[in-house]
């Protein structure tokens, strides 16, 4: 086989185990240059996905703008020798490049009176990016380097953002959480006689950044508290689901009086008093 500078191998991509972006030379290739020179696998993968989900209603009636985006990615970039037999080759080279950017944003918004909305932003990405060559079953021998470098680069941005401007009360709830697993992997262990250095790398540089805003604005013309507008706005939640109220706990913020009256005990007849309750 005549020696070459580009990649020998392929690309597969397996549904059952997520995404995959793969150079390789298989198990059992022979590879022989004619003349010496280098060979190189290098696989490269950048990658972003986008997840958004909003409820931003201009003027609803009720003042509920729930909004949930989640963003799930699991994709791995894959650079590999097999168990190959190279002869004549100067320097072999294997690099993986893996570039993963997630961006999660869940709005939700009302502009109603008493608005209540609820923003939930979930990021779980699971990424590798991995450079290996495996032992050979028969021994390969090079006269220049062998270089095994992976590259893994990751951000991810996860914003939950809950706005309420009614003109009467507004409060906000929003949950931000999740980030990036996974990172860089090199593996030398070649069966190899090499003429010149051994340089393994596995270079992880991973971002995440998680973010929940929630606010309340409005002045209180309606007479209630925020707390005592949000426990109202429970109630109603249940009352439109149609659950039972203990799915939704809540304080009735102007409860009925309650006064149980005992004439016997409550009354001194001896100094003709009695007690008033309130």
């Amino acid at each position: 086989m005549k020696g070459s500078t580009q990649p020998v191998g392929r690309e597969d991509r397996d549904p059952n185990g997520g995404g995959q972006h793969i150079a390789r030379i298989l198990d059992g290739a022979h590879l022989t240059l004619t003349s010496p020179t280098d060979l190189n696998v290098s696989s490269t993968y950048v990658g972003s996905y986008t997840a958004i989900a909003t409820a931003e209603p201009a003027s609803a009636t009720l003042g509920i703008g729930p909004s949930v985006a989640i963003n799930a990615i699991h994709h791995d970039t894959l650079a590999e020798i097999g168990d190959a037999l190279i002869t004549g080759a100067d320097n072999v080279d294997v690099t993986a490049n893996g570039t993963y950017t997630a961006n999660t944003l869940a709005v939700a918004g009302a502009e109603s009176d008493g608005s209540l909305p609820a923003a939930v932003a979930l990021t779980a990405t699971l990424n590798d990016t991995t450079a290996r060559i495996k032992p050979g079953t028969a021994m390969s021998t090079i006269a220049g380097n062998l270089t095994v470098t992976a590259n893994h680069n990751a951000n991810m941005v996860t914003l939950a953002d809950a706005k309420a401007g009614g003109s009467d009360v507004g409060a906000g709830v929003a949950i931000a959480a999740g980030g990036p697993l996974g990172g860089a992997h090199a593996d030398g262990g070649a069966n190899m006689t090499v003429g010149g250095n051994v340089i393994v790398h596995a270079n992880t540089d991973s971002v995440a950044h998680a973010n929940a805003l929630a606010s309340q604005a409005g002045p209180l013309i309606g007479g209630l508290t925020v707390d005592e507008e949000t426990q109202r706005q429970i109630k109603r939640l249940a009352t439109i689901a149609g659950v039972d109220d203990i799915l939704f706990p809540y304080i009735d913020p102007h409860p009925p009086l309650q006064a149980i009256f005992n004439g016997q005990s409550a009354v001194d007849d001896t100094n003709n008093t009695r007690y008033i309750i309130q």
